[in-house]
């Protein structure tokens, strides 16, 4: 079914709005909702930090308080002397009350429990420590005797009466020397209280919960996060997100599951952004789409179908006067006013249609006279063959020996006689061979004079200027690589630098085909002697400003050649080759790329190998199309 212009055209706009509304949900699946999203976890990230900074400052007042105490005189002579007064005085249910402790405990450096005391802060009570802990507290948590080490330890540990902050200090006197009196142990229960104040510090809802609690695979998730991100959003409800941590103890161990409840107002806000946007852009490009079909039906579909209607009308006469061109200065109206000047110039495109068969004709012919030539080749090393078969079969070996037997006064006749007749037999043969050779080289001599009169008649019709074309170089390359394909896969890799698609130049197809076969043969040639496969470059050089010239670069990593041997290359009949080279590929490449106005020339590559750099006329960007390989000037 065939569409007229004005159907394709709405089917295309049509196409166009599909295409606008799925890249705007794309962008929004894509780009905007995952931004929201990263702001979301970002957000979470900073409620589960305000969470973490605010536990890490109770450790720290935790552990300045516990500080306090262990380096204070009283305190360090307490452990020598266990006064009764020191525990009357400084630890009271009041001082327990005021520091919010739960525990408070002192052992000496071998480990001995001085004193200890629990406290039940909601109940206003002493507890006894096994309230807490089953057995003894350094022996459960040997790292809490700080003793030896001098330094604080802050962190978290499990109790029986729940997840407890815990302090430790070594004693020492008040000017912070020892040695030291063992240990000083504070603690402070995470417990409904507790919590209440942390949420009424972060505004952030907490709660805490066992590690036994948690879903194996949200804590496998959980374990392998880094520390610093250990956090995973799982999805309450559409409104609501839930922060899920781990606190570790003071050993490091993961042993609690925290949880933050997070309002998803971010996300929210960005979906209903992104659907405005999407329902804006909907409604938009439906505007601009009809508005740009009646704007294009006006100024283009339309004229085009009046100019179509012309065309159809005069198909029949080609006749220039039969087409009237439009009065527009518009793109229209210079199409109508170039199909009537093109009616005009037929006539000139079909003579120059008859010169480009007469070239076509010449490049058969040229393959024609090379056929003849070979033949004649063939022949002409036949009647060598034969010449050197009579020279061989020549009784020039037995000659000099039966003429200085007959010089002998002494021979008797009978031998002489035979002697005289196998030289009258050999004398017979050589005059023979003679005429025969003399026929031979008669024949070769007229070859050799047919062939060379076939060649001066083809040079004196090709002498003419060629007409040049415009290619690609990609072409030229591609062509190659066909042709070579079946020697080059075990030796050479090809590697294409730069957009050679994009660079045209004016020249003979044939030739450059031809000069860039010989450059890749001779790097073969040239891997081939060394035994290993190698690698081949190719790479345009784009004109300069101000310059119409672009160089094409062939540079392998082969061995090269010498220095004083680089000057040479394009020198007829020199050759670097060792097995029977002829030195006429690269001086015949020299003298084809002058016929067509380019050049070639050869340096050393970096670090081994050699640069063939070949120069031609570049086509112009404004003309260079990978449509138009037309012939280009003569």
């Amino acid at each position: 079914m065939r569409l007229r212009l004005s159907s394709k055209l709405i089917l295309i706009l049509l196409a166009v709005y599909c295409v606008i509304l799925g890249m705007s949900a794309f962008v929004e699946n894509r780009i905007i909702l995952p931004e929201f999203i990263q702001l979301e976890n970002r957000e979470a990230q900073s409620h589960l930090q305000r969470i973490l900074l605010a536990l890490d400052n109770e450790l720290e007042h935790l552990t300045i308080l516990d500080q306090d105490w262990a380096q204070w005189d009283d305190t360090y002579n307490f452990v020598q002397d266990e006064s009764p007064v020191y525990v009357e005085t400084n630890l009271p249910d009041s001082t327990f009350i005021d520091t919010k402790l739960n525990l408070f405990l002192i052992a000496d450096t071998s480990g001995k429990v001085i004193y200890q005391k629990g406290y039940d802060l909601i109940a206003k009570k002493v507890l006894s420590l096994d309230t807490f802990f089953q057995e003894p507290i350094l022996k459960k948590h040997p790292e809490l005797d700080t003793s030896k080490s001098h330094k604080d330890l802050a962190g978290f540990i499990q109790t029986d009466a729940g997840p407890m902050l815990i302090a430790s200090y070594a004693i020492l006197t008040s000017e912070n020397k020892g040695p030291s009196r063992g240990s000083l142990i504070m603690g402070r229960l995470l417990d409904k209280n507790y919590l209440e104040n942390l949420q009424l510090q972060t505004q952030l809802p907490i709660s805490l919960a066992p590690l036994s609690s948690l879903d194996p695979t949200l804590r496998s998730r959980l374990y392998l996060l880094p520390k610093d991100k250990a956090f995973i959003l799982e999805k309450v409800d559409a409104t609501t997100v839930r922060i899920v941590s781990l606190l570790r103890n003071i050993s490091g161990v993961p042993f609690l599951v925290l949880y933050s409840d997070m309002n998803r107002q971010i996300l929210s806000q960005g979906l209903r952004a992104a659907h405005y946007i999407q329902i804006f852009l909907a409604a938009t490009g439906a505007l601009l789409l009809i508005i740009l079909f009646l704007l294009l039906r006006t100024l283009f579909t339309n004229p085009l179908e009046r100019l179509k209607d012309q065309v159809v009308s005069i198909s029949g006469t080609l006749e220039p006067h039969e087409f009237v061109p439009f009065e527009r200065n518009d793109e229209i109206g210079t199409l109508s006013r170039e199909f009537h000047h093109m009616l005009q110039r037929m006539e000139e495109t079909k003579q120059r249609q008859i010169e480009n068969s007469y070239y076509a004709g010449m490049s058969e012919t040229a393959s024609g006279i090379i056929h003849n030539v070979r033949n004649s080749l063939t022949s002409i090393v036949g009647s060598l063959d034969d010449v050197k078969s009579i020279c061989s079969q020549a009784p020039t070996a037995n000659l000099p020996r039966a003429l200085n037997e007959l010089r002998n006064v002494d021979l008797d006749q009978e031998r002489k006689n035979d002697l005289i007749d196998f030289l009258r037999f050999s004398f017979y043969d050589l005059t023979s061979g003679i005429d025969q050779i003399g026929s031979h080289s008669q024949q070769a001599n007229q070859l050799v004079r047919s062939i060379e009169k076939v060649l001066s008649n083809y040079l004196s019709i090709s002498s003419q200027k060629p007409l040049l074309e415009k290619i690609a170089l990609s072409e030229i390359i591609n062509s190659v690589e066909l042709l070579i394909s079946k020697r080059s896969s075990s030796l050479m890799e090809i590697q294409r630098i730069g957009d050679l698609e994009a660079i045209f130049v004016y020249g003979l197809r044939v030739t450059l085909i031809q000069v860039a076969q010989n450059l890749l043969m001779n790097s073969i040639d040239a891997f081939e002697r060394t035994g290993r496969k190698g690698l081949v470059e190719i790479k345009a050089i784009p004109p300069k400003p101000g310059d119409n010239h672009v160089m094409v670069q062939f540079c392998d990593n082969g061995p090269g050649v010498s220095r004083e041997n680089l000057p040479r290359l394009f020198e007829r009949d020199f050759s670097t080759k060792t097995d029977g080279g002829r030195g006429l590929g690269l001086h015949w490449c020299a003298n084809a790329l002058a016929a067509i106005g380019g050049s070639i020339h050869a340096s050393h590559n970096q670090p081994c190998g050699l640069c063939m750099t070949i120069t031609l006329s570049a086509v112009p960007e404004k003309n260079a199309s990978p449509q138009d390989s037309s012939n280009a000037y003569g």
